[in-house]
């Protein structure tokens, strides 16, 4: 069964997602931030991923970005304990590869501004150098999207279109 889902339902009401409940509730079954952001590293850090990015044009690059989105879409658009999670660890990897589209960067901004990140670390039961870690995670994912906001280096918007199809 195939999901549909329009990217305005996506990356609409960063505010409201930020502040859902669901956000803040404890996950006992969940996966670490520091494993996923280990995930994206490995996955979209490997040598021919990097090879094949530096010959995507802006287009293609945004293109891939609603790939990442689309793979693990509950993911990405649903509250839950995951979501900052999902994001964060996306939004650092978009940084570090220098390409962050416009409307996810502005989600983005806005989830996180808006997110209780100490309310989430409690729910989240992370220790102090995970909250440290996520805290510094997030100004610099903030800072490095205003920064290229700032000096008009964001890509071009995600297509919003043929969410829930699958590669597969």
């Amino acid at each position: 069964m195939s999901v549909k889902i329009g990217v305005l339902t996506l990356l609409e009401n960063p505010r409201i997602k930020a502040a859902a409940d669901e956000i803040y509730e404890e996950c006992l079954d969940s996966f670490t931030y520091g494993d996923l952001a280990r995930y994206y590293s490995e996955l979209y850090g490997i040598r021919h991923f990097l090879e094949a990015w530096k010959t995507f044009d802006s287009e293609d690059r945004s293109d891939h970005v609603w790939w990442m989105l689309n793979e693990n879409l509950k993911g990405f658009s649903q509250p839950s304990c995951r979501l900052p999670i999902f994001w964060l660890a996306l939004a650092k990897r978009l940084v570090l590869l220098n390409h962050v589209p416009r409307n996810v960067a502005n989600f983005v901004l806005e989830f996180f501004c808006s997110l209780d990140v100490n309310r989430f670390a409690i729910a989240g039961r992370l220790n102090s150098h995970q909250r440290i870690g996520f805290l510094d995670d997030i100004d610099e994912v903030v800072r490095a999207i205003e920064a290229m906001k700032d000096e008009g280096r964001l890509g071009p918007d995600i297509r919003d279109v043929d969410w829930g199809i699958s590669d597969q």
